[in-house]
């Protein structure tokens, strides 16, 4: 008969993600202690540890022109916004963009968005869906989110000299 060990503290304590530490070792598996998606302790075997990285959106109202002006800069950035105009509030996920840059890269990108005030993003399950969040923008810097969205449209020969 095998001889159940007792649980013995690790030899580093290392901590998890988002609060959840690992205690010992029982037999061959991890024993751990975390909280759960609704803030309670839960014991067992050490895993994912659950979290939920808290976004954080700017207020429009509070961006400065530079920073608007900094997020626009990038072709990559505007081609984001451009297909985001064409779609439905929250249908469109960041993994469905069909992007020439690392997923690191993209990641950085709609970070910037964000940080401008110019996405307004909500995780749905593993999805992280987006917005453009024109009305608000619109209000802060006339006219800018207007000249972006038709960079690269063809213009119309009414116009042309």
């Amino acid at each position: 008969m095998r001889a159940r060990y007792p649980v013995r503290p690790s030899r580093s304590r290392r901590r998890r993600r988002c609060g959840a530490q690992i205690l010992g070792h029982v037999g061959d598996h991890l024993v751990g202690v975390g909280l759960s998606n609704r803030g309670e302790v839960r014991h067992g075997r050490a895993g994912r540890a659950p979290c939920q990285k808290k976004l954080v959106h700017a207020d429009p109202t509070e961006v400065s022109l530079q920073n608007a002006l900094d997020a626009l800069s990038d072709p990559v950035r505007r081609s984001i916004l451009r297909e985001c105009a064409g779609e439905p509030d929250f249908s469109r996920a960041c993994g469905t963009f069909d992007l020439p840059v690392s997923k690191a890269t993209a990641s950085h990108h709609f970070a910037v968005l964000r940080a401008a005030g110019l996405l307004e993003q909500v995780d749905k399950g593993p999805r992280r869906l987006n917005r453009l969040r024109r009305s608000e923008f619109d209000a802060r810097f006339p006219g800018l989110l207007a000249l972006v969205l038709t960079e690269g449209a063809p213009s119309h020969p009414s116009h042309q000299a």
